[in-house]
């Protein structure tokens, strides 16, 4: 009962066949179900979107592997794959033996990322997958510094 009370104020009719009209077949229940949270939360859908995608692009970014964030997040590694692909980042097949968010920072030249990283490896990745560590990493950090400023 509580649940119906605080969407009583929204038209979800409405909001389906504006969505509707807007994306087409394309739209899904869950186009529906941010624009809800988005009108609740007095902000833009997008935040709603970056705040569901938060928890994998950390994880991507802090340098995951796809089959442990299938086990810790449990969702489908497509999914993954999907946000992945939506905010322009790379799946990495194992997780790395270090955290590239601590380990990386802005404006380090690769040449600076791997002489930080040859003391604390036994192997450094190659240059490929470092620099997909990098776009993580800055992508991580754009979508957490929208978020916080969004919260203040």
């Amino acid at each position: 009962m509580e649940l119906t009370r605080m969407f009583s104020d929204i038209d979800l009719n409405k909001i389906a066949e504006d969505i509707w009209r807007r994306k087409g077949k394309s739209a899904t229940l869950w186009d529906v179900l941010v624009e809800v949270l988005a009108q609740k939360a007095d902000t833009e859908p997008f935040i709603i979107w970056m705040m569901s995608d938060f928890a994998v692009i950390e994880l991507v970014a802090r340098g995951h592997g796809v089959d442990y964030i299938v086990d810790v997040l449990d969702i489908p590694k497509k999914e993954i794959a999907s946000t992945c692909k939506t905010w322009g980042m790379f799946c990495l097949k194992e997780t790395l033996d270090f955290d590239p968010v601590l380990v990386y920072n802005e404006g380090m030249t690769m040449l600076e990322y791997k002489e930080k990283l040859r003391p604390i490896l036994y192997y450094v990745p190659d240059d490929e997958d470092l620099e997909d560590t990098v776009i993580n990493v800055e992508k991580y950090r754009s979508v957490k510094k929208l978020l916080d400023e969004w919260r203040k």
